[in-house]
């Protein structure tokens, strides 16, 4: 809506209002005047083109959109954690409470409950889908005395990413 305010259409619109008695020639103390003027003017149309962009959910950057949605009662869905079960022995060790590791992953796990005697549900600390990924060995983040093997075997709950812009924008 604005793009067609150039520097250059500004300042000339500027200059066409003074007097034709007066040296408006670039250098000129009138030249010199108005194109400082004609920057800011210029700056000021651009910040107006952003503010209508964001003023729009088809053109709203995420922020806005979000904050447009919220006007209509939607938020963007949330990035859920995966549940999985988790298998250690030897099985006279209590697991609950305690933190692994999944190698080379950058994923850790926290053993929420005992499901049955050597079967434990375990939750990704890091919420999304990223902890859908993998099954297998775990490793404790502390040692836990007596502990042979940890293991995942089972997704129970895929874990979901946050809704991304364009889906909300399309909800």
């Amino acid at each position: 809506m604005f793009s067609g305010q150039t520097f250059e259409l500004i300042l000339q619109r500027m200059l066409d209002r003074v007097s034709n008695n007066v040296d408006k020639r670039e250098g000129s103390v009138i030249w010199d005047a108005n194109a400082s003027a004609a920057v800011e003017l210029k700056l000021i149309y651009l910040a107006l083109e952003e503010m209508l962009n964001e003023a729009f959910g088809d053109t709203a950057s995420r922020e806005f959109l979000i904050r447009r949605a919220a006007e209509r009662g939607l938020t963007p869905i949330t990035a859920t954690q995966t549940e999985l079960t988790g298998s250690f022995t030897p099985t006279n060790i209590d697991v609950t409470g305690r933190r692994f590791s999944m190698p080379n992953s950058g994923l850790t796990y926290i053993v929420e409950d005992l499901i049955s005697s050597d079967l434990y549900k375990v939750r990704c600390e890091q919420p999304g889908a990223q902890g859908n990924r993998f099954l297998g060995t775990i490793i404790p983040i502390d040692h836990i005395q007596g502990l042979q093997t940890a293991e995942l075997i089972d997704i129970t709950v895929f874990g979901r990413d946050v809704e991304d812009t364009e889906a909300l924008r399309q909800r």
